[in-house]
């Protein structure tokens, strides 16, 4: 966007975002303890995702708000999809300064946390975010605490861990093809496309290889930390839950034997394990996208006139830990008492909540109560933010078909309440091996999975580096945990 647009626009919402915001009696008034006046402080808050088009006008916006309230400026650092895997380790490691970021079991939360990368929140919660702490509710709270300290604020939002196709109904409706009820419609609606259409099925890239994984939790499969990106799975239909290495599942090799022939016929490029682009799907070079339903609802008004549509596959419906989604002060942080007052106004305060969340109202959006109008896509719908969504502040597409929160309903309907998800996997007597176990699923499992390697030659040297790497042992500590958390 142009400058003077932008000067144009900001002239034009000054005085709507101002009438948003709650007055407040000025920074120099507020303290952070008894006698304390505030003194100026900026604050990093880092999320995982692209940088919006239009964020500089949102964050000069909301800048106003937080130097006003909170006297502190604020800045974000974008982690964008396709580096968090090694920058979001790295920024909790080096010591820099960043004050608040976005944290979830599948960014190794709880590995991080073991290892002091975050600051513990009790006292700071209680003290600067009295409403959050009010409102955070026993089971999230046990959730977050790592022993005994508290390492992040979840989300007030529940998620399941449904896993399904987002498919483009334009061309589901030009091959007559009906509803995919099970990872074989899958594969018969991959087959099509490569064979009618002559288009990229999946859209699989190395941050999305889910293919697999959606195959695994159609049987009944599930991680051991909620995250598909965990080496270990347990089995839902035996009650003491075996642990396996994903590829040692009972019924694995339905997949894997297969994955060298589905590769060869185009099911997925032959880059996946080194592109980052995970927009296959919305640049139309992709016919599905595979993901999780909140996914879906991000997707769908993009491209309205290809009618996608979403299947889950995932079985059973387990309602996820509260650590799917949430933020945290890394340990590092110069700042944390502002941090977590900043941190109260985005989950209590409306006003800064859409404005980070969904962007300048009048210009970005309208509402018409819960549904919310995209006016243009410059900001986008939560990009990132999804650490602190609150259920009284979230707003809906209005553009999103009418059976998009009927299937949310049948979720929460159908969603067991799994013990497993508040298991919190103690890393202390495998750190080592636990960490050569991933690289071996990143050297010589992933791979494998894809159809690059051979089946059988692959399978034997990825068992033999398992053996290696203390597979045996990982396994044993893991049940033993398992078995003991049941228990008690």
């Amino acid at each position: 966007m142009k400058r003077w647009i932008q000067a144009a626009v900001l002239t034009v919402i000054s005085a709507a975002v101002a009438g948003m915001a709650l007055m407040s009696k000025g920074c120099k008034e507020r303290s952070n303890g008894p006698g304390n006046v505030l003194d100026h402080a900026d604050i990093t808050i880092c999320l995982i995702g692209d940088a919006p088009d239009d964020v500089e006008i949102v964050m000069e916006k909301f800048n106003e708000m937080t130097e006003r309230d909170l006297n502190c400026s604020v800045k974000v650092e974008w982690i964008v999809w396709g580096d968090f895997a090694t920058k979001y380790p790295i920024l909790l490691t080096t010591g820099k300064n960043i004050d608040l970021i976005y944290a979830a079991n599948w960014l190794d939360f709880y590995e991080n946390a073991q290892r002091g990368a975050f600051a513990p929140l009790d006292e700071l919660l209680e003290t600067y975010a009295p409403e959050s702490f009010a409102a955070l509710s026993e089971a999230a709270r046990a959730q977050a605490t790592i022993n005994g300290n508290l390492y992040a604020i979840p989300a007030n939002y529940t998620n399941y861990n449904v896993l399904g196709a987002i498919v483009r109904g334009d061309l589901m409706e030009k091959y007559q093809i009906g509803p995919l009820e099970s990872f074989e419609d899958y594969l018969d609606f991959c087959e099509i496309m490569v064979s009618e259409e002559g288009i990229d099925p999946t859209g699989m890239c190395s941050m999305n290889t889910d293919m697999i994984n959606m195959f695994f939790m159609s049987r009944g499969y599930y991680p051991i930390n909620g995250t598909t990106l965990s080496p270990y799975w347990v089995d839902l239909n035996d009650e003491n839950y075996p642990v396996y290495f994903q590829s040692e599942c009972p019924g694995a090799e339905e997949y894997l034997s297969k994955a060298e022939e589905w590769y060869e016929r185009g099911y997925w490029t032959p880059n996946v394990l080194v592109s980052k682009d995970e927009t296959l799907l919305d640049s139309g070079l992709a016919a599905s996208r595979i993901h999780n339903y909140d996914a879906y609802l991000g997707e769908y008004g993009i491209n309205t006139e290809w009618n996608l549509r979403y299947f889950n596959l995932a079985a059973p419906i387990v309602r996820q830990t509260a650590l799917q989604d949430a933020m945290a002060i890394p340990a590092s942080s110069e700042n944390k008492e502002r941090a977590m007052m900043l941190l109260e106004k985005l989950r209590n305060d409306e006003a800064y909540y859409m404005l980070l969340t969904y962007g300048i109202e009048g210009y970005h959006y309208e509402t018409n109560g819960r549904e919310i109008n995209f006016l243009n896509h410059d900001y986008g719908n939560e990009p990132g933010t999804w650490g602190f969504r609150e259920n009284e502040y979230k707003r809906w597409d209005s553009v999103l078909p009418e059976n998009a929160m009927e299937m949310r309903r049948q979720y929460e309907r159908d969603a067991i309440d799994l013990p497993l998800v508040n298991f919190d996997l103690d890393l202390s007597k495998i750190q080592y091996e636990y960490s050569q176990i991933k690289d071996v699923m990143s050297v010589y499992y992933n791979p494998l999975k894809l159809g690059y390697i051979e089946y059988e030659e692959g399978m034997r040297t990825l068992n033999e580096k398992l053996k290696e790497a203390g597979n045996d042992k990982v396994k044993e500590e893991i049940q033993r945990q398992i078995a003991e958390f049941l228990e008690n």
